[in-house]
């Protein structure tokens, strides 16, 4: 079994705090989601997980998709079918079997659809009867609402509406299943997690494959991040100005945008670029194995800073060369 996360675009902050007597370093989250698939070694889903969830729910999906995978094992195309299916809707909570059945089966062609259009109306499905099932809760809480009886009752129907909550994701599968992570990832991300899917074009690919080639060659590589939505040829060209950088050619600068690097960093199995406080990300220095060792910042009165690998913060400077040839001692260090 398999687990993949695709996570939304966002921007991770690093502060210091200087309110107590002894600086403290902070970091901070802004923007983005998060979708957790469970898969088979081929990549084909089991269960998936929107948002940030708890450490119990990570842990039930995964012993459900574990289980399942082990009786998918040696089956043919047509009995793995029959025990996806199956596996999600005996996950149903009471009461979903019959209106699940008699909704697919007023669905013509069905399987005929793109997967978009499935996973859409089986959301869409699903919805409908989640209002209907909380229209009735609330129904049923009207009266009496300072006795003793409804209040347990309220805590019934909040652990009910969770439990149902759950059941998303296996009515969407047992309707659309067998996919994989490549044909489900874009709907789920837009339809469930409310994030934009962009996808992978050839700039990202050849982005990848120039850092691989670098880490090959044992070759550090500067990334000069752009603001703009494209790269232009002069954006090599902005490197502080710094005599030492301009003798130096045992390095490749390579531009790109913000969201490249998003993907470049997902791309290269790498965590997120962090962004540090107050400093827009210009600089991401790799080392000679393709690994990031330094992010310097500028600020938006031309100052800089840099974070290095270790979680090293460098004092605020006037210009950026010196703190670039110092990333690039780091990158050459790693060999």
């Amino acid at each position: 079994m398999a687990c993949y996360e695709q996570v939304g675009q966002f921007s991770v902050s690093t502060g210091i705090s200087t309110r107590d007597a002894t600086p403290r370093e902070h970091l901070g989250k802004n923007g983005g989601n998060v979708v957790t698939y469970f898969c088979t070694p081929e990549k084909e889903v089991l269960l998936y997980l929107v948002g940030p969830v708890s450490a119990q729910e990570v842990q039930q999906g995964a012993e459900f998709s574990d289980k399942l995978n082990r009786r998918l094992r040696g089956l043919d195309k047509a009995q793995r079918l029959r025990k996806i299916r199956e596996a999600h809707q005996n996950a149903f909570v009471t009461g979903l079997q019959a209106p699940f059945d008699r909704w697919r089966e007023d669905q013509e062609e069905f399987d005929r659809r793109t997967v978009a259009q499935r996973l859409t109306a089986a959301v869409q499905f699903f919805d409908r009867l989640q209002r209907d099932q909380r229209a009735a809760s609330a129904n049923g809480l009207r009266w009496g609402t300072h006795s003793k009886v409804p209040l347990e009752q309220s805590i019934l129907h909040q652990r009910q509406n969770a439990e149902f909550d759950r059941s998303k994701p296996h009515v969407v599968l047992a309707a659309i299943s067998p996919v994989t992570v490549s044909e489900i990832q874009a709907p789920v991300f837009e339809r469930l997690a409310r994030e934009k899917f962009v996808e992978r074009t050839q700039r990202n690919a050849d982005l990848l494959a120039t850092i691989q080639a670098n880490a090959k060659a044992a070759r550090p590589t500067v990334l000069v991040v752009t603001d703009l939505h494209g790269v232009r040829p002069t954006d090599a060209k902005k490197l502080p100005k710094h005599r030492a950088l301009e003798q130096r050619d045992d390095f490749e600068i390579v531009t790109l945008t913000k969201l490249e690097l998003v993907r470049l960093t997902d791309d290269a199995n790498q965590e997120p670029v962090e962004h540090i406080d107050s400093f827009d990300s210009r600089y991401v220095v790799l080392d000679v194995t393709g690994q990031r060792v330094s992010t310097i910042g500028q600020s938006s009165d031309g100052r800089f800073r840099a974070l290095h690998k270790g979680r090293k913060i460098s004092r605020i400077q006037e210009g950026g060369g010196n703190l670039l040839l110092e990333a690039l001692e780091f990158a050459k260090r790693s060999e």
